[in-house]
């Protein structure tokens, strides 16, 4: 690491030059975060629903909840 000169960021340096017709964008690189969220959200909603749905069937059937609910 010496060879290199002072002040040089590693962050911003490629590894190895990108594809032809690729421009490389290290200040805003492209994000699955909003998707991710979405997706996170619609399946602990839908978890939501069903686990109560189990219970309240449970409960209606044997009017009282067991260990394996």
């Amino acid at each position: 690491m010496e060879s290199l000169p002072p002040g040089i960021d590693l962050h911003t340096i490629p590894l190895i030059p990108p594809p032809a017709g690729v421009t490389p964008n290290f200040k805003n690189p492209p994000s699955i975060a909003d998707t991710t969220t979405a997706v996170v959200s619609v399946m602990m909603i839908l978890e939501i629903f069903f686990l109560t749905v189990r219970l309240h069937s449970n409960i209606k059937t044997f009017r009282t909840l067991r260990a394996d609910d």
